[in-house]
């Protein structure tokens, strides 16, 4: 696969569970993330081009639980582990730019500099937490 990516994605410390604005159900664990997009791990595949409208959690301690809303567009899925475990490439659309900026912000506080790319130990995709 191509990488066309104009911005290295640095791990996240923290993973940040993804949920569907719409449906309030779980879409995937945010593992690695830049202003243009971001990867998520999840139980199940999802169908490339599909669109969500989607929301997380902020960090408490940046943001006392205020939530960052946004809509993203999947650009590619591959099953990473037996019994289950898909990451999925997605890339925000239409993004403010304050939301930019909080991005940005996210960036600078909530990742792992230099931490190397790797298949990520996921926990309790199954659940809505």
């Amino acid at each position: 696969m191509q990488d066309d990516r104009k911005y290295r994605r640095p791990r996240l410390v923290d993973q940040f569970n993804v949920l569907d604005s719409v449906t309030n159900r779980h879409i995937g664990r945010m593992t690695d993330l830049t202003i243009e997009g971001t990867m998520m791990v999840s139980a199940e595949p999802v169908k490339i081009g599909r669109t969500f409208k989607c929301r997380f959690e902020l960090p408490r301690n940046m943001y006392d639980g205020q939530q960052l809303d946004f809509h993203i567009k999947a650009k590619w899925c591959d099953q990473i582990e037996s019994g289950g475990i898909y990451q999925t490439g997605y890339q925000f659309v239409d993004l403010t730019p304050e939301d930019k900026e909080l991005i940005r912000i996210i960036l600078e506080q909530a990742t792992a500099e230099g931490a190397e790319p790797e298949h990520p130990t996921v926990f309790g995709l199954d659940s809505e937490s």
